[in-house]
């Protein structure tokens, strides 16, 4: 059954936001006040701002309901679709690393060389360098 098509965001429960795993965010939206809803809005950011909470919430998109964060950046509150929990692998869910990979050798100058490949590679984080070529 499609979901009823809303235009709000139902705010469930607010969380200290470095105790969400990034395993969980999916996609981000900008969320702009509507008219009529900027001291709503404004009132929303301070509060998560000051507190360094994300507010947990579901939302409508596309005819099907999401979990979501709300969560700043910069004067911008942010829709951060999640991941429901069963949607979410945990680590002992995974095939456990192999055992060949756990016993191989790697001696202090393989570790050595690897470093310096890393910093000679390392760079300034731009997101538009990076596009989808497939």
């Amino acid at each position: 059954a499609n979901a009823k098509a809303i235009r709000t965001i139902e705010i469930e429960d607010f969380v200290k936001l470095d105790e969400v795993d990034v395993l969980f965010f999916d996609k981000p939206y900008y969320v702009v006040a509507q008219k009529g809803g900027e001291k709503g809005y404004a009132l929303l950011h301070q509060v998560l701002e000051e507190t360094q909470k994300a507010a947990i919430a579901k939302v409508v998109l596309h005819k099907k309901q999401h979990l979501a964060a709300l969560i700043i950046r910069g004067d911008y509150i942010i829709l951060e679709i999640l991941r429901f929990a069963d949607e979410v692998l945990e680590a002992d869910e995974v095939e456990p690393v192999n055992e060949r990979v756990k016993a191989a050798k790697i001696s202090p100058r393989e570790i050595d060389i690897a470093k310096q490949l890393v910093d000679g590679m390392t760079t300034e984080w731009d997101p538009d360098k990076y596009t989808d070529t497939y």
